[in-house]
């Protein structure tokens, strides 16, 4: 079978339930994995270990303009060690604004990103909420000069979440799956909007960085019963 999952990218499979891209029907689009997070937020057994040198090297081979996702609270060596391998033309992502205090002056952590990791290129703030960030991206998309768009960065940066953003404000349909566990995303997703080609990719991992399913669903727990007892 040489169909992918809509979901995660993974080549799908109906032979063997252990392995990653099993579903029950070559007429599924979704893999197991992807069909029980969407519909039941099962994460047993969700995470997968995806290497970040392999995805880096997979996209040396391709041509196109690269949208690197980072979250404001993860920006250091190794984010931008990812980063600075990145060759083909790029552009830095910080997302989750909403969570950067009023106070923090912007224009003030740009230079600070310029001068201490030595980034060239422009560098865009975003929310997956602000209408201002949607239209910030898309100007990008339309302007460059490449056919294809990819959007790459670390784990739980929020890149897919951005992208099912876009589609939703696009009128398309949703492509990928999008989940609390890293490395939702196993495999490069080609999504059309308008006239190009946007690629959703699996998260580069952070090396300390490892969460296992049982830790997930209490720590999900804890969450919502300190929320309820507020």
């Amino acid at each position: 079978m040489n169909k992918k999952c809509s979901g995660c990218g993974v080549k799908l499979q109906t032979e063997r339930k252990d392995l990653i891209g099993y579903t029950t029907s070559e007429d599924k689009s979704y893999c197991m994995r992807c069909f029980r997070l969407i519909h039941y937020r099962d994460y047993q057994n969700a995470y997968v270990n995806v290497s970040g040198q392999d995805i880096i090297d997979k996209l040396a081979t391709k041509k196109g303009i690269v949208f690197f996702f980072v979250d404001f609270l993860n920006l250091h060596q190794e984010t931008f060690k990812y980063y600075h391998q990145i060759k083909n033309p790029k552009i830095l992502i910080i997302s989750k604004l909403d969570i950067i205090p009023e106070s923090i002056y912007l224009k003030r952590i740009m230079v600070w990103l310029k001068n201490y990791y030595h980034v060239e290129e422009p560098i865009l703030f975003v929310s997956k909420h602000s209408n201002n960030s949607y239209k910030k991206i898309i100007k990008y998309i339309e302007s460059a000069s490449e056919e294809s768009v990819y959007f790459v960065g670390m784990t739980n940066a929020g890149k897919s979440t951005f992208i099912e953003s876009i589609l939703t404000k696009e009128n398309l349909p949703s492509y990928v799956t999008v989940s609390m566990m890293p490395n939702t995303t196993l495999d490069f997703i080609k999504i059309p909007i308008r006239d190009k080609a946007l690629y959703d990719t699996p998260g580069l991992p952070y090396d300390y960085f490892k969460v296992e399913s049982k830790d997930l669903k209490r720590n999900k727990t804890e969450n919502l019963l300190i929320k309820n007892k507020c």
